[in-house]
């Protein structure tokens, strides 16, 4: 139960850290003074749950196998879609791995003391950025219940808002 708890508080500031990380850069760059910092501070705690999430969700759920991972996923996404495949387990994968490419670009960054916004507005950046913000959106609104969803729709809103 402890456990259980656990993986979705995990997730769930992952998520949090997140959407501040990248609303600064997204929505408010320059009107939060001194923002990057506490953006920054929140991207990198993010990142830290969202890898303990991922490890405590293989002890809690999988028994610390791959296999029996890959399989809820695909149970999972058969539920929700009708078709049976644990590749979004590997998009987690992925997720995580353009997260933890970015955190280390910012931070490099910042300890050169060079302008974040030179890196930040290119389109590799937009696309990694889309690439993270569509698998948010599928783990609250499209595979998340209750009131994840609530969490997730707002959010969403935000996101495909015009402009942004």
């Amino acid at each position: 139960m402890m456990g259980e708890i656990l993986v979705r508080a995990t997730i769930w500031l992952a998520v949090a850290g997140w959407a501040v990380g990248a609303g600064w850069w997204w929505f408010g760059r320059g009107a939060w003074p001194g923002g990057e910092s506490l953006a920054f501070g929140l991207w990198s705690a993010g990142l830290i749950l969202f890898l303990a999430h991922v490890i405590l969700a293989y002890g809690v759920f999988y028994g610390w196998s791959q296999a029996v991972a890959y399989e809820e996923t695909a149970r999972q996404t058969h539920e929700v879609t009708g078709w049976r495949s644990g590749m979004g387990l590997w998009w987690n994968y992925a997720f995580g791995l353009v997260w933890l490419g970015d955190f280390l670009v910012w931070w490099r960054l910042r300890r050169d003391v060079r302008p974040v916004a030179s890196w930040r507005s290119g389109w590799g950046h937009r696309i990694a950025h889309g690439f993270m913000a569509f698998m948010v959106l599928n783990g609250t609104v499209v595979f998340g219940q209750g009131a994840v969803r609530w969490y997730g729709e707002p959010f969403s809103v935000a996101w495909l808002w015009p402009g942004s």
